[in-house]
């Protein structure tokens, strides 16, 4: 059985947007490497640790997760954080940075815990609630997502970040519209925030402003030209509108720069398809089921199957 173009299409239309949480998290969250790492335990502190004594060792733990955070290390970066927050357990700050950094590590419960209990201890932190949203964003619950982004935006009205990161939110619900309208506030205030043009671009595409759609992602890609998500959005739009060469060439990059990420493969396997090269197709499905494992979509699969057909027939 000769399998149709119009299947293959469908099959890839289904997993275009997944390899944005493939790549670095969601837009403008945090980039740093999340290693395999237990969590870290909770400090016992001296009973009769001085205020002033305490408040410098607050500082001190605080200053030492940042380093460790920049580093990548998010065990030792954990590990700092537990002693600011047990030597100030009123400290807002201490308990928005453990968050973020469970939050990296996938527990998602814990990072929640503490960015309740900073907000508890400062209300007016927009840096907070922007951190709880993005956290709601990631699990997919966008209206807590909108409602945080909303009070940040009411502290910060200047922020860019915080609109691009509503407008992922409105994007995710499906309201391109006033997603765009929020990254063009975005950009009005940050001209060259790339992953605002990402979005941007992606929802225009959404909206049948293909040529619009890739000015904007090749701003993107021209502001950070190392962001495989970046090649992956304007590869599938050229693939839609056709332009297989284009979009070969932008897989090709992204495979370069996320070899691991199957998505990839997938995306690229289609074009091949479009393309009438077969074999390359099924070598690229191939690895798309390999690397995705046990997660790979069904239809992907069938569909390699029918090609191994066609290309040993």
């Amino acid at each position: 059985m000769r399998v149709s173009r119009t299947a293959i299409l469908i099959c890839c239309i289904g997993l275009a947007s997944a390899l944005l949480a493939s790549f670095v998290g969601a837009q403008n969250g945090d980039t740093t490497p999340t290693p395999a790492v237990g969590i870290g335990r909770p400090l016992v502190l001296p009973s009769a640790t001085p205020l002033a004594d305490a408040e410098a060792e607050a500082a001190a733990a605080l200053a030492e997760g940042d380093a460790d955070l920049r580093r990548g290390s998010l065990s030792a970066a954990l590990i700092a954080y537990d002693r600011a927050v047990q030597y100030a357990p009123n400290n807002a700050t201490a308990f928005n940075s453990r968050g973020r950094v469970y939050g990296l590590l996938g527990e998602q419960a814990l990072a929640l815990a503490d960015y309740n209990r900073a907000i508890e201890l400062n209300p007016s932190d927009a840096g907070i609630y922007n951190n709880r949203g993005l956290l709601y964003f990631q699990l997919g619950t966008y209206d807590q997502a909108l409602t945080d982004f909303d009070r940040s935006l009411e502290l910060a009205p200047d922020s860019a970040v915080i609109y691009s990161n509503r407008a992922q939110a409105y994007f995710h619900m499906g309201d391109y519209e006033t997603a765009l309208t929020d990254f063009n506030l975005a950009l009005e205030l940050a001209p060259d925030l790339a992953s605002a043009y990402d979005g941007r671009g992606t929802a225009l595409a959404l909206v049948g402003e293909f040529d619009a759609a890739i000015d904007d992602l090749t701003r993107a890609i021209d502001l950070d030209p190392d962001n495989a998500r970046f090649y992956y959005s304007r590869a599938n739009i050229y693939r839609v509108t056709r332009n297989l060469d284009s979009a070969l060439a932008d897989l090709d990059r992204v495979i370069e720069l996320a070899p691991t990420a199957p998505e990839a493969y997938f995306l690229r396997g289609a074009v091949a398809y479009q393309r009438g090269d077969l074999a390359a197709a099924l070598t690229d499905l191939r690895e798309y089921a390999r690397l995705s494992g046990d997660s790979a979509n069904r239809e992907a699969l069938a569909l390699i199957d029918q090609l191994e057909a066609q290309v040993t027939s």
